[in-house]
């Protein structure tokens, strides 16, 4: 697991305007997103046009921009990487500051069945070890460059699920901590001086897009 490292943030730090923003009703949305290093993470802070002020947990995994967006401090971001039969996943807590993943939860798995994978060893955010399996079930085709996955682990514990989306060998999922509360887990592409990004909502299945110019 110590070959997940995270991107350097210097690529998002700053202003950026949101362009090219819709809705998951359609609508058009623009506004600024900000964000601010705290290590080996950003803590970022949206204004959007006829909106409520927004909050996020953001990181740059393996070329990818990740952004989760819900409560203050309350969401975190799970980043995953397929690597043939193998599934690695690396979770960031909420409002997560510093350089040591030591404070990340971890999960190592390999596929048993076409897309369940066994976990090998796993610890939670708060550092609690546990076992089981994850099932993940995707919504779109692979002809679809960002595809919605719903998630779904099995562990002694119990069941737990949650959504996020795949883009290649990228898998990215979220939770957050103040339930019945609205949250969201964003994955940008690089596209020149722009962030192109696809949001899956709690909630629903309808996606929303925008990108983020600098």
């Amino acid at each position: 697991m110590a070959d997940l490292p995270f991107d350097p943030l210097d690529p998002i730090l700053g202003t950026f305007k949101i362009v090219d923003g819709e809705s998951v009703d359609g609508r058009r949305v623009s506004g600024t997103v900000s964000f601010e290093a705290h290590g080996s993470f950003a803590h970022a802070h949206a204004v959007i046009d006829h909106a409520p002020e927004a909050f996020g947990l953001a990181a740059v995994f393996r070329g990818r921009l990740l952004i989760a967006s819900g409560p203050k401090d309350k969401v975190e971001i799970g980043a995953y990487h397929l690597s043939g039969n193998r599934l690695e996943g690396i979770w960031v807590p909420p409002g997560a500051k510093g350089c040591d993943i030591a404070v990340c939860g971890l999960e190592v798995s390999r596929r048993v069945r076409e897309n369940t994978f066994q976990i090998e060893s796993a610890h939670a955010v708060d550092q609690m070890p546990y076992s089981g399996s994850l099932t993940l079930t995707y919504l779109d085709p692979e002809s679809v460059p960002v595809r919605r996955v719903k998630f779904g682990w099995s562990l002694h514990d119990g069941e737990y699920a949650s959504f996020g989306l795949a883009s290649g060998e990228i898998l990215v999922s979220t939770f957050n901590f103040e339930p019945n509360t609205p949250f969201s887990i964003g994955l940008y592409e690089p596209h020149g001086s722009q962030w192109r990004g696809v949001i899956a909502h709690s909630g629903t299945d309808t996606l929303s897009h925008e990108s983020l110019r600098r």
